[in-house]
């Protein structure tokens, strides 16, 4: 066990634990940690493949089924007792959960029975289409239930979940923040033969079929190319006869995703579903005009005036995207309102929002 931090005995801490191992949840609760200004205790994976908060203690969690079983052997029962004992000498007001895990709710139980707050930002409340798992949802589905409180990224997700799972907790919807890897701050110039982009894993609602027979309505030279960057997670069944159709099919690091965002003109989300994206907010930073279908959460994340929203199917799609190639005054506006809109979604103003939460949680106690 590694620890980062000096131990003070004379105020009680918040619990937060991000045992996840990569993916945007890690970094979207790395980013909220190190903006807030609470007095805190974290744990991170020590095999995380992301950037960890910057004040932190590591532990094993692990890295395969046969790790994963012999962790919950060795591992957590040692974890689950070092919190325990914190808990009972006064080390704890309160913990939150910024998103899902599978060691969650054991811990979640421990501060309920010490009379302690639990607080849990809920990403997707029911799985997606292909990334269903019945133990992982269940587990979810319980930590949801006995929380004291809730931050959803979208209303739709809170919606989403209320009619799906009895829970009586207090929530809030607290936005997605903008990752400042991607942060660009001038408004885009429109080209008429642009590089289109989908950015981020691809899962079977992600609606690429859709995208790729889109593109394929277009005229071949009204646009540049489209690239479709991510790792493949299901057999796309597709004939890619497009040779302006570029799959990397391979896990991104952030230089690989900031150059992508630099390098193309439009980016699209064609979800057949979503709760909410956190491509968003780095179209945003990057001030990339996007086409978004407008499902789910995503028309609470990107406003009527601020992309062009449309229906997700092949026609609606291609439609979107030709209006952005043709008009350059609507490409350059829906650049600049990107601008405009990083100051709402910094991590500071994220993390102030969700320490209010955390505070008011931890009062009803004190």
């Amino acid at each position: 066990m590694e620890s980062n931090q000096s131990i003070s005995s004379n105020s009680q801490k918040v619990l937060i634990l991000s045992l996840g191992r990569y993916g945007g949840c890690v970094r979207y609760a790395t980013e909220i940690i190190d903006a807030m200004d609470i007095d805190y205790e974290v744990y991170v994976s020590s095999y995380s493949e992301e950037k960890v908060p910057k004040i932190h203690r590591k532990t094993p969690t692990y890295k395969s089924n046969f790790q994963f079983a012999l962790s919950l052997l060795t591992v957590f029962p040692f974890l689950w007792l070092k919190i325990l004992f914190g808990l009972i000498r006064g080390r704890y007001s309160a913990v939150y959960f910024p998103y899902k895990h599978y060691w969650n709710l054991f811990f979640l139980w421990l501060f309920k029975l010490a009379g302690k707050k639990t607080i849990m930002t809920v990403h997707d409340g029911i799985l997606h289409e292909g990334e269903e798992n019945g133990l992982e949802q269940s587990l979810l589905n319980q930590c949801i239930k006995h929380a004291d409180e809730l931050i959803f990224l979208t209303d739709f997700v809170r919606k989403n979940v209320q009619e799906n799972i009895d829970f009586k907790a207090n929530y809030t919807v607290v936005e997605h923040g903008m990752f400042t890897d991607y942060v660009h701050t001038q408004v885009r110039t429109h080209t008429r033969k642009p590089r289109l982009l989908f950015l981020g894993r691809i899962g079977k609602y992600k609606g690429v079929e859709m995208l790729i027979e889109a593109v394929n309505r277009l005229p071949q030279d009204s646009y540049e190319s489209l690239t479709i960057a991510g790792k493949k997670l299901y057999d796309l069944k597709i004939d890619v006869g497009n040779s302006k159709i570029i799959f990397p099919n391979k896990w991104l690091n952030n230089s690989e995703i900031a150059q992508f965002l630099q390098e193309s003109n439009i980016l699209i989300l064609p979800y057949k579903e979503a709760s909410q994206s956190g491509v968003i907010p780095m179209g945003v930073a990057a001030t990339i005009p996007m086409i978004c279908t407008r499902v789910g959460g995503l028309p609470e994340q990107l406003e009527e005036h601020e992309a062009i929203l449309v229906e997700p199917n092949v026609q609606a799609l291609k439609e979107g995207i030709e209006r952005l190639i043709h008009d350059k005054h609507l490409y350059e506006n829906l650049s600049q309102k990107m601008l405009e809109k990083q100051s709402q979604l910094t991590w500071k103003n994220i993390a102030h929002r969700i320490e209010k939460i955390i505070n008011r949680s931890k009062n009803i106690v004190d």
